[in-house]
């Protein structure tokens, strides 16, 4: 596969590098047209790949950026609120503008080069000639087309939001005088209960890896949601 990210002047660092895809050859017709064009050997069901410098040929000087993982804007918010004996915490995170490389999904899970299951949406590979319907190339173990070559099929939307902590809690006041208690609490609390995101791999909040290779998502395993329940006493 070669690198996935460059470093270069006027770039950000450790950007995504690879080809563009111009979608898939649906028919033994389009195939030839595009063999004449660019001297290639693809058939029905492979990606078409863009001559992004125009020399007529598809080679690794049409490698460009494809984005980078490092975000726009990283924001969040913290939020403590009472009403009578009531009392809410919150923490919500998140960052916006990135992208993310979802190895482990598109490579491992849609590549259809390794002999275990695959996604679901691997059900939407390429079949039949004029299958338009597909929206992923046909599965060839031996990708002569090299179809899994690194793309910005691999490249998706990092942005994400969450709900990084939550405590609900309700405290009794003068409720045990004689044993010196003051006060009771009960509170729960929720962690990463909640992610709004477009990213169609585990968890957007990928980590690892140096500043030249940050949001490859090789397979990590995504954050657990956790409940805690508690009681605080204050004597």
């Amino acid at each position: 596969m070669g690198y996935l990210t460059r470093t270069a002047a006027a770039f950000p660092i450790g950007y995504f590098y690879g080809y563009k895809t111009d979608g898939i050859i649906y028919t033994t017709e389009e195939a030839n047209t595009y063999n004449e064009v660019f001297g290639t050997t693809a058939v029905a069901g492979d990606y078409r790949f863009k001559d992004l410098n125009g020399d007529g040929k598809i080679t690794d000087a049409d490698r460009t950026n494809l984005g980078n993982a490092m975000p726009k804007w990283t924001y969040g918010f913290n939020a403590n609120l009472g009403f009578k004996n009531f009392d809410l915490r919150l923490a919500y995170t998140g960052i916006f503008g990135s992208q993310l490389v979802n190895w482990n999904g598109t490579y491992w899970l849609e590549g259809g080069v390794r002999p275990f299951n695959g996604a679901a949406t691997l059900l939407k590979r390429w079949k039949f000639d004029g299958d338009t319907e597909a929206t992923l190339p046909r599965v060839e173990k031996t990708d002569p087309n090299k179809n899994t070559r690194f793309s910005d099929r691999y490249v998706k939307d990092g942005s994400f939001g969450r709900l990084k902590n939550l405590t609900i809690g309700y405290t009794i006041e003068n409720m045990m005088i004689n044993t010196g208690i003051k006060s009771l609490r009960l509170y729960v609390t929720g962690e990463n209960l909640l992610t709004l995101t477009k990213y169609n791999g585990f968890d957007p909040e990928v980590g690892g890896g140096s500043n030249t290779e940050r949001g490859i998502d090789t397979g990590g395993i995504p954050l657990p949601k956790n409940y805690l329940f508690g009681i605080q006493l204050s004597f």
